[in-house]
This record gives C-alpha cells, structure tokens and sequence, in this order.
C-alpha cells in the first residue's frame, strides 16, 4: 500500500544517534561471525573465505553459509538457522535504513524518517520512493537485540575461539603513510601562477 507522508526538517538527536551507531557496529560483528562461521564450516583460513564469499551481498553470504551448514551437520544447521533466522534479516533491514538512507526529518508521528536509495514503484505516473520510519523506542530495542545477539553467538555457532585468536592469526594491513605534498618551487611556475 502507497501513502503519502508529511514529514518535518530536523536534526536526529543524540539519543537516536547513539542507537544508529550502535545498530551499525553490531550489524557488522553479526557479518564477521557469518565469515568466522564459514571459516569454522570450511577449515579455511578468514583470508581464503573472504576471497571466496567477501564481495557477495550478504543475502547471498546467507545462501552460501546456509548451504555449507547444512552439508556439514543438523547442528551447524540449526545453529544457523537459530542466528540468522528472519529477524536477523529485520534487523539488517532496519541498519541499510538507518545507514543508507537519507534522513528527511521527523514524520506526523514524530518517528525519524528515512528515505531509501530504490523506488517502491510507479502510481499514475509518479515515481514513489520508500520512507521508513523509526521511534527512537524502536532504534533502541534494535540497537540492545542486535547487542544481545553479537554476545550470544559466538557461542551458538563454536566460533568463540576463531575471535579470540583472530590477531594471532590475520595480518592486519594498514596503507602507508602518505608524504606530504611538497611545496612547488616558484621558479618552475608559469608566470602569473
């Protein structure tokens, strides 16, 4: 069903920004223990997996991760299932909102209002675009689940140890420092430059 919003200019407060930047982090553990999973399930090296699986969405990380659980064992399948199950996927959907979006103001309900980067569809001619809308109640809940979820699941997956030894065993690169940019000597310049 298409509505239309009325939507008021405004700045998200610090409470709401907290809750965003807390969904975000947590959103991005949840995806590194889906890489360790598939680390765990395929005996590969984080390196390895992520140049087999890193530049896939991560819908189709799921898909690949789903099916090597369940080729390895009902319980890698059920833990899984349990992890990344459709509320992992709600909640994935509420981190592109809040990420990814652009924030438009508050809306008649006072909820933030984000707009989305696709079109939800052509009425009578008009291109609609999706605007999600979220409490600041509702950023928190999102923000202390996904919380929970990233204590919880190293745990229900076995991949305790895979992050704790992580810099034991990854080389963590970092580019070199940049030089800064020398000062062009005045007598190489074109005159009047």
């Amino acid at each position: 069903m298409t509505t239309s919003i009325t939507v008021t200019p405004g700045e998200i407060d610090d409470a709401a920004l907290l809750a965003i930047a807390r969904i975000i982090r947590g959103c991005a553990e949840l995806e590194d223990m889906l890489t360790l999973f598939a680390c765990k399930l395929t005996g590969l090296s984080e390196a390895r997996v992520l140049v087999m699986i890193g530049g896939l969405t991560v819908e189709r990380r799921l898909e690949v991760v789903g099916r090597l659980a369940e080729i390895w064992s009902p319980a890698a399948h059920t833990a899984f299932q349990h992890c990344f199950d459709a509320n992992f996927r709600k909640l994935k959907s509420t981190r592109n909102d809040v990420a990814h979006a652009v924030f438009l103001g508050y809306d008649t309900n006072g909820e933030l209002a984000f707009m989305a980067q696709r079109a939800s569809g052509l009425v009578d001619g008009v291109v609609r675009q999706t605007v999600a809308s979220y409490s600041n109640a509702l950023l928190e809940q999102a923000a202390r689940l996904i919380e929970q979820r990233v204590t919880e699941y190293p745990a229900l997956l076995e991949i305790e140890s895979l992050r704790a030894s992580r810099s034991d065993r990854v080389r963590f690169d970092t580019p070199a420092p940049k030089k800064p940019a020398r000062p062009r000597d005045p007598r190489h310049s074109a005159p009047g430059a």
